[in-house]
């Protein structure tokens, strides 16, 4: 671009098209300013907001940041819930509450139960499910002694194994 177009750009109220190096949208009194090469692709659109002073570092590859992994909390005040992965369910129910894996799990996938209710909880594999708790393996369920008794396990073979993370508990029955 030569320096009188350079110059009519700057002083233009029209704003310059993607073609020629610009947004296609009037930017007003913003600043845009680009260090580096930005390529987005693909058929989906990318649409960014700030609602302050914003630094984000991108990694060289892979993805800055999923959701997939975020756990999330519910409470359970029925006598049966069938479990969501990334799920920690607290027990609000005054009678024994059913946690029953979810279905379908992907390795990594996460699922907890907390006492809270007095009737306490079990945690229920689904069916060809297995739990497995030390060197025991609960085929049927894990059923907690204590009110406030906890337990998160995660999905280490897709849809089927199911380890103890960690508990907190006086001691599990299982079946």
């Amino acid at each position: 671009m030569s320096t009188v177009q350079n110059a009519i750009n700057a002083n233009s109220t029209t704003p310059l098209s993607g073609v020629g190096g610009g947004t296609g949208v009037n930017n007003g009194a913003h600043t845009i300013t680009i260090g580096g090469n930005v390529t987005f692709s693909g058929a989906n659109t990318f649409t960014g907001t700030t609602t302050g002073t914003t630094t984000v570092t991108f990694p060289t590859s892979g993805t800055l940041a999923t959701t997939t992994q975020v756990i999330a909390t519910a409470a359970v005040s029925t006598t049966t819930q069938t479990a969501a992965v990334n799920t920690i369910y607290y027990i609000t129910s005054a009678s024994q509450a059913t946690v029953t894996l979810p279905t379908t799990a992907a390795a990594g996938s996460i699922v907890g139960v907390v006492g809270n209710g007095a009737g306490g909880w079990i945690l229920a594999p689904g069916a060809g499910q297995t739990i497995k708790l030390l060197s025991v393996s609960a085929s049927t369920s894990v059923t907690s002694n204590n009110q406030y008794d906890g337990i998160r396990v995660m999905c280490t073979v897709a849809n089927t194994t199911w380890v103890m993370m960690d508990c907190v508990t006086q001691g599990f029955t299982t079946v």
